[in-house]
């Protein structure tokens, strides 16, 4: 029995390394809606389709929350990094920001169904 030679695995390598970049999974569907919550209940529902500012209120205090564009952002809030706001924009069914100085979580819901491969 032969052993690989070091060419042999660096061609295994890029057949993987080629094989791998060129699987994507299906794209996300986007968003219809957003839900909000704090300490696990719901404290807001919206839709993505109409602009809108919303303030709500976390374990830290108020936060504001930006729906623009079938997207939604924190803009505002009172935890010190400031994950949330960096988060950015989130538009994708089973996207979502999470607080968790404030104990908050803004989900995306939509019509399709999400699993944990694609969602």
């Amino acid at each position: 029995m032969a052993l690989l030679k070091p060419a042999d695995v660096i061609i295994i390598f890029l057949i993987v390394a080629f094989a791998g970049a060129s699987f994507t999974f299906p794209p996300q569907n986007a968003g219809e809606k957003f839900v909000v919550s704090h300490d696990g209940k719901i404290i807001l529902e919206g839709e993505l389709s109409k602009d809108s500012e919303y303030s709500i209120n976390g374990s830290l205090g108020e936060m504001k929350l930006l729906v623009r564009d079938g997207k939604i952002s924190v803009v505002k809030s009172n935890c010190s990094r400031k994950l949330c706001i960096k988060r950015g924009s989130i538009a994708k069914q089973g996207e979502s920001i999470i607080c968790v100085p404030n104990r908050v979580i803004i989900t995306i819901q939509g019509k399709g169904k999400v699993d944990g491969i694609t969602g």
